[in-house]
Formats: structure tokens, sequence, C-alpha cells
């Protein structure tokens, strides 16, 4: 029996925001609000040390991550702020197909939350690991090839419909039967153009009036 999958991107394709910088807002208010000094600390730190580009994104990832295992944080009061900015036309797709993947870069921490909450059958997120060594984002080739081992595991070769708003997902958009790109910059509409994926492709400009 043929099986239908669609795979979506988090971070301005199914939420219309940065859901990692949403994050680090809602940690910072949660730790100022119950004077845990030492994390706000770590939070503001680590923070201030990307703003100045004075470490690169992933470290920055990794750290708010690390410093945040151990914390209750409020994941519930998260996924429900997160709600108001989701694309409901993104998210009405999913109930289509027989399975469903969220794929992103945030962090597994709460990204797992979120594909219960939207009732994906599968997510691919970035995991924690507790040596920086072995900790890397799920971007790019990493993400392509994360994906292509869950369509493994479930007997599937292809992509019915991927939905991305990110040239960093170029390897995912050539594997897709289709894909709808959210708010497509040059860079993305000149490697669409580069590589005459245009008859799978769907421009949708949010933008636009």
């Amino acid at each position: 029996m043929k099986k239908s999958i669609i795979v979506i991107d988090l971070d301005e394709t199914l939420s219309k925001i940065n859901t990692f910088h949403a994050f680090i807002y809602h940690i910072i208010k949660q730790s100022f609000g119950s004077f845990n000094w030492y994390w706000l600390f770590r939070i503001l730190f680590w923070s201030t040390l990307r703003t100045t580009k004075s470490i690169t994104h992933k470290k920055w990832k990794y750290e708010i991550v690390k410093c945040s295992q151990n914390q209750k944080i409020n994941l519930e009061k998260f996924v429900c702020q997160i709600h108001k900015t989701i694309n409901l036309f993104v998210l009405n797709e999913v109930e289509k197909y027989d399975f469903s993947i969220l794929a992103t870069a945030a962090p597994e921490l709460y990204a797992a939350e979120l594909a219960k909450k939207y009732h994906f059958t599968h997510y691919i997120a970035t995991e924690f690991r507790s040596e920086y060594s072995q900790f890397s984002e799920n971007i790019r080739e990493e993400k392509f090839n994360n994906v292509k081992k869950t369509l493994k595991d479930l007997s599937i070769n292809k992509i019915d419909l991927f939905v991305t708003d990110h040239i960093d997902d170029a390897l995912l958009i050539q594997f897709a039967q289709q894909s709808w790109l959210i708010n497509a910059d040059e860079n993305l509409k000149h490697f669409i153009n580069e590589y005459h994926l245009e008859e799978r492709v769907k421009y949708i400009d949010l933008n636009a009036k």
C-alpha cells in the first residue's frame, strides 16, 4: 500500500518566527521570575557573546540548551505562545498525509513538544550531546540525511510534499516531489531556476498584499 508523507520545517515555515529566539526570551523571563540568577546569568552571558559574534550560532545553541537541561521549563506555556505564530494553512496539510515529519534545527528540548501538539507522526530536531565535540545542529546535509534515515525506517523512498523557507534545505527541495517555499528570498529563487525545479515548487509569499 502506498504511503504518503509530508516534511515540514519549523522556523519561519510552520511558525512565522524563529522559535529559538522566542525560547531564549521565554527562559529569560522564567529564570528572572523564579529568581534563578545563575541560570539567568548563563543565558545572558552566552547570548551576549553571540550578539557580539564572539561565538558561533552552534556554540550558542549548545550552551543555551546545556544550561537549561536540568531546569523545570514551563514548556506548556512556551508552546501556547508559539501557537499564536503558527501558519495554519501549513499545519492543515499535516492531516492529509499518512506520515508527517517536523524536521528542524530547533532543539529537541521543545521541538518534541511542538511535534506532539500538532500531531506529527515523527520529528527530527537538534539533539543535545553533553560533549560539544559530539554536538551538531540538524541543518543542511545532516538534516537531509536524518530525514532520509527516517524515510528508510518507514520503508518510504520519497517525500510527497516538503515545506520550507530556506536555501539551507536545498537538498530536501531537490529530493521532494513537490515543495512549498515560504517567503523565498532571491538566493532560494536563484537555486530553483539554476536547477530547473520551477514545475516542482510553489511560492507562497505571506508578505504579499
